[in-house]
């Protein structure tokens, strides 16, 4: 006899609540974990702030000083560079607080200790010493020289620069206090999804298959029953859908926490690698299936985007290709010049397509190889796409099966760790799309794919300005790399920037007597780093880990903007005009120290400088008045940099606008670039790289 279908759409309903509350519980743990260790985090940024405060005011200290040598400074210099030293003196009696020093544990703390109590080098004797000298220039009796003064500062400075070394050393080392905590967390999770599994799913799709089979068998009430099936049939996917939305939760929870714990030394290291694998897998798993509930819904529709298509297929082709390898079999991309570097596409249905499709080529070959290739068909708008393997091949049989959508993968067997479901989310984003998938194959002898995807908008290509073309167009350009995507992507750049770039395979085919402006050298390319030291000045790295700071080190794939930035640092000084009369500058900044240091550059150049103390001051400067230039500062009050850019940007001005950042994160680099800038330079300002910017877009 059929259960009650009222009672089993009840437990139905339970079950997708507890679901719910099981998601909301572990969200709520970690972003209150999170929290907490973002608020320690706050703690460091303060003193390294202070601590990047107390160089920049030595270096305005001894600025000032210089000039009292000269007897070039008045009674209000004078009373500046006592009022430096007040500064200087209450930042150093905060840092030596204890407060600030129980933020060191014991691997830090005597060297901190040493650093700022010794009694010869330590900063505090360091600076009576120095202070003392600058007291001295106003005595008649007492001659202090320029050298004197510089040598107690270089040792002075040297041990700032240390102090802030340490402050950022210690706050990259205090996470792994939280490895404990976090095992734990993870051990709670999968004994409450194990539970949800077993006391939950389980029974309940017994519910539903035991619905199934007793609604087939009452013949009498077929019409009902086959409407009570049909519901529950509803149910169940939407049951699969929230429950795979609410297991992804906690899970990414789970593995984002193990990728931060990852990166610390560990003896656990290893067990947290595999149970990063184990995470990842069942995650992959979850995904699979809330793909398949979301595109089998009716309401199921596309969402165009522009998608970077290098970087897409390289970051979906990376664990494959690492998957080939370990297998000794080879994994090749062969992309057409012709194909765009960005598309107008779902970037989601893009990767439903692909993804299931290049491992089952991966996973069933053996011997050989996998080929990917990528192409452009212009008239028509469209992306075709060859994916061929030398693997086992597919049946007639099977191939039939997948005609008619009633797929299963091939070759599927418990042992393959797959659920079987993966060309079933092919053909149906295929569908979504309007696109068109054809397989060939032979048992034994490999299979084909060919996919023809229309994309909705043709690409727009990036239109240099006349002054950027004439400015890229003094230097040339090569580059060292094996990586298909990365070729053809770096080749479109250059193309569309007017330029020519030459392509070497490895640095043993790049001779130095080429004599190149700028070559961009792919690591994974390096054999060694003995030759591209002799190339140090010219060479921009890319494809680098971040734990490279050696190289000049850019994005994988650095967007047009980014790579003109990074270029126009590389050009001689010497080739590059220093004075800009009659061009107006506007500087925002809410330090008053970086205020004086950034306006006495630029007037130096020639320049009429404006000054605004924040972010809105300096986007309503910009609405009254005419600018050549703007130096915006990233952290200000009242509306920091990135905010007054967009503001800037909605009321359409495209005024050169150019970041001012204390850090050299690449994250902090791309949103830059996000919300409008055309630029970036570091601080402490350098005045070399400062002249190349300002050369950049004023001349």
């Amino acid at each position: 006899m059929a259960p009650n279908y009222k009672k089993l759409t009840h437990k139905l309903k339970r079950l997708h609540w507890s679901f719910l509350l099981l998601a909301f519980i572990y969200t709520l743990l970690g972003q209150a974990y999170i929290f907490i260790l973002m608020d320690k985090q706050d703690e460091y940024a303060y003193y390294l702030n202070l601590a990047g405060r107390q160089r920049m005011l030595s270096q305005q200290i001894q600025l000032q000083a210089e000039k009292a040598i000269y007897k070039q400074t008045s009674t209000k210099e004078l009373q500046s560079l006592a009022d430096s030293q007040v500064a200087f003196d209450a930042a150093l009696n905060i840092l030596i607080q204890p407060n600030a020093l129980s933020l060191f544990d014991s691997q830090y703390f005597p060297i901190v200790e040493r650093l700022y109590f010794g009694e010869i080098n330590g900063i505090n004797a360091q600076v009576h010493r120095y202070f003392l000298a600058i007291e001295a220039i106003e005595s008649p009796e007492v001659k202090v020289s320029i050298d004197e003064l510089q040598l107690l500062h270089t040792a002075l400075l040297k041990n700032l620069e240390l102090a802030v070394s340490l402050v950022e050393q210690q706050a990259q080392t205090r996470a792994s206090d939280i490895k404990l905590s976090i095992l734990l967390y993870l051990l709670g999770f999968f004994l409450l999804l194990w539970l949800s599994i077993r006391k939950g799913i389980q029974p309940m799709e017994k519910s539903i298959q035991l619905a199934l089979h007793g609604g087939f068998l009452n013949n009498e009430t077929n019409h009902k029953n086959l409407q009570k099936v049909e519901y529950a049939n509803r149910l169940k996917s939407e049951l699969l859908a929230r429950a795979t939305h609410a297991l992804r939760v906690g899970l990414n929870g789970v593995d984002g926490m193990l990728s931060l714990i990852e990166r610390q030394p560990s003896d656990v290291k290893p067990l947290l690698k595999k149970a990063k694998v184990s995470s990842s897998h069942m995650l992959s798993i979850i995904d699979s299936l809330s793909n398949y509930a979301e595109l089998t819904r009716q309401k199921a529709h596309i969402h165009p985007t522009t998608v970077h298509l290098n970087e897409f297929f390289a970051d979906l082709c990376r664990n494959y290709q690492a998957l080939a390898s370990a297998k000794d079999i080879q994994f090749n991309i062969d992309i057409a010049p012709t194909v765009p570097i960005c598309i107008a596409i779902d970037e989601k249905m893009l990767r439903n397509v692909f993804e299931p499709l290049i491992a089952n080529a991966v996973r069933y070959t053996e011997v050989g190889n996998v080929q990917l290739h990528l192409g452009y068909v212009d008239e028509d708008n469209e992306l075709v796409a060859q994916i061929h393997d030398s693997g086992i091949g597919i049946s007639e049989e099977q191939l039939k099966s997948i005609k008619q959508n009633n797929i299963v993968e091939k070759g599927f067997n418990a042992s393959d760790n797959s659920i079987g479901i993966g060309l079933l989310i092919v053909n149906r984003a295929i569908e979504l799309m309007n696109a068109h998938i054809e397989i060939t194959s032979r048992l034994g002898q490999g299979t084909n794919v060919y996919i023809t995807l229309p994309l909705v908008d043709k690409p727009k290509a990036y239109l240099p300005s006349s002054s950027q073309t004439q400015m890229i167009g003094k230097m040339s350009y090569a580059m060292i790399s094996r990586d298909p995507l990365f070729i053809h992507y770096y080749q479109s750049v250059f193309n569309s920037l007017h330029s020519d770039i030459a392509v070497f395979t490895s640095l043993s085919d790049y001779t130095t007597q080429d004599s190149y402006s700028v070559v961009l050298v792919d690591l994974a390319a390096v054999e060694t780093d003995a030759k591209l030291e002799q190339m140090r000045g010219q060479y921009l790295c890319f494809n680098a880990a971040l734990d490279q700071p050696k190289y000049p080190n850019l994005a994988r794939f650095t967007d047009t903007e980014q790579l003109l930035q990074h270029i126009v640092e590389q050009m001689p000084i010497a080739s590059i005009r220093t004075s800009w009369p009659g061009k107006r500058v506007l500087v925002a900044e809410d330090n008053e120290i970086n205020q004086e240091v950034i306006s006495s550059l630029l007037e130096g150049f020639q320049l009429d400088v404006q000054v605004a103390s924040n972010g809105l001051t300096a986007a309503d400067t910009v609405f009254k008045m005419n600018f050549d230039l703007i130096l915006m500062d990233i952290q200000m009050p009242i509306l920091d940099g990135i905010e007054a850019t967009r503001k800037i940007r909605e009321t359409g001005s495209q005024v050169p606008i150019v970041a001012l950042t204390a850090h050299t994160y690449r994250t902090d680099e791309k949103l830059c670039f996000d919300v409008g800038m055309n630029g970036f330079v570091s601080k402490p300002i350098q005045p070399d790289k400062l002249v190349k910017v300002l050369s950049r877009f004023l001349s």
